[in-house]
């Protein structure tokens, strides 16, 4: 048989099996599915990285609190570093499952903090919190608004409910490796397995449908709270007497005063039991005095002692430094006025009782520290050359202690 040069490769596609096509055809486009499936591992490795909320959200809603703690707490303990976002979702979900429980309550302040310092705007509408975690975190909030607008405050006192501390000193809700341990068995199973571990009552809780896992809260009795609270403060100002009454018989008309003023209350009580001192003086003057027909340049001092008694009222907003007040009551009232000249010294004094009215605003600069203004009106009047009032409009800067 004759071949040309079109022949031979006929014939060697001829012979080639059909099923060596298919597999060369296939052989090429397989390797491009393999190149693409290295990656395919790597959202779950960056899932691995990060909360998952869906699963938190998930155990929350049945109610398994110990799971959501364990699942948030191991993952705080593997990674020193979140997003933002699941850092405020570990601080919210924290601070709401252990503000749930009386023993733990103190941490879960904590958290709440942390949360809005975080992202002060945030709230726990979308966890359908009971009434008592919504009372705490009330209190958390509005101490995060004071915070705010002091200089100098840290925050020890709720840094400590994180604290490690013995099991023995303390009840709380712990991760050890996998293991939940609940000490105080103070958690609340589904609703209808009514009132447990005694708790008088559960209130809200989770609701949009859900059928268990209420967040364990406790009815707390109003405590008769007796202890005791007060201002102590010192200032300084002008005391304004009457120019008419003073002016013609001592030529002054203002003195220079020293201010303590001191209230104290039980904090159940609506008003502090007042209690003030003040002393107040003029420059030294002189007088021209007729004795016995004869001129005399004598040197003159008033000085004025008061001491008032009463009741006084101060408006106390958590949620801003300023504290305003007033009160009033009964006042003694003493003036002593001498006159010296010739080595002779005349006195003049006596106290009689009136009455006082001030008013005022406090700035607390911290916690514990006062710093404000005070205006008071006392009236006493004595017989000095006709009745005057030795009392007066007393204008005073005020700072002090409170506790």
């Amino acid at each position: 048989m004759r071949c040309n040069v079109f022949t031979l490769p006929l014939l060697l596609a001829l012979a080639i099996p059909p099923c060596l096509h298919a597999g060369a055809a296939a052989s090429a486009p397989s390797a491009a599915p393999a190149a693409k499936s290295a990656p395919a591992t790597a959202p779950a490795s960056a899932a691995s990285d990060t909360v998952d909320q869906k699963r938190v959200h998930a155990e929350y809603g049945d109610g398994n609190f110990e799971t959501v703690v364990q699942i948030l707490e191991d993952y705080r303990s593997r990674h020193e570093h979140y997003r933002p976002v699941d850092s405020v979702f570990i601080a919210k979900y924290l601070g709401v499952v252990y503000a749930s429980n009386p023993d733990s309550r103190e941490k879960g302040k904590y958290w709440l903090y942390k949360m809005l310092q975080m992202e002060p705007g945030s709230d726990l509408v979308d966890l359908y919190v009971g009434e008592e975690v919504e009372r705490t975190f009330e209190k958390v909030r509005q101490e995060f608004v004071v915070r705010r607008n002091y200089r100098g405050i840290n925050d020890t006192r709720l840094a400590k409910a994180v604290e490690t501390d013995s099991p023995a000193k303390k009840k709380d809700t712990v991760v050890m490796k996998d293991t939940v341990v609940v000490k105080g068995d103070n958690w609340i199973s589904p609703i209808t397995d009514g009132t447990k571990f005694a708790y008088s009552e559960v209130k809200g809780g989770i609701k949009a449908g859900i059928q268990s896992g209420y967040v364990p809260i406790e009815e707390e009795k109003v405590k008769d709270d007796s202890r005791w609270t007060g201002n102590i403060n010192v200032g300084g100002g002008l005391k304004f007497l009457n120019k008419e009454e003073w002016e013609t018989i001592s030529g002054i008309t203002d003195q220079t005063e020293i201010r303590v003023a001191t209230d104290l209350r039980q904090r159940k009580w609506p008003i502090n039991i007042a209690l003030d001192a003040s002393y107040a003086f003029a420059p030294e003057v002189l007088q021209e005095l007729s004795r016995t027909g004869v001129t005399v340049i004598a040197k003159q001092a008033i000085v004025t002692y008061e001491v008032n008694f009463g009741v006084r009222k101060i408006f106390d907003f958590k949620l801003y430094s300023v504290r305003p007040f007033f009160g009033g009551g009964f006042s003694r009232i003493t003036t002593q006025w001498d006159l010296t000249y010739d080595d002779t010294t005349e006195s003049f004094r006596e106290g009689k009782l009136g009455v006082w009215v001030n008013g005022g605003v406090y700035w607390e600069m911290d916690r514990h520290f006062n710093l404000g203004m005070e205006y008071l009106f006392s009236n006493a009047r004595i017989d000095l050359y006709g009745k005057r009032n030795h009392g007066g409009h007393h204008i005073d800067m005020i700072a002090g202690f409170h506790f």
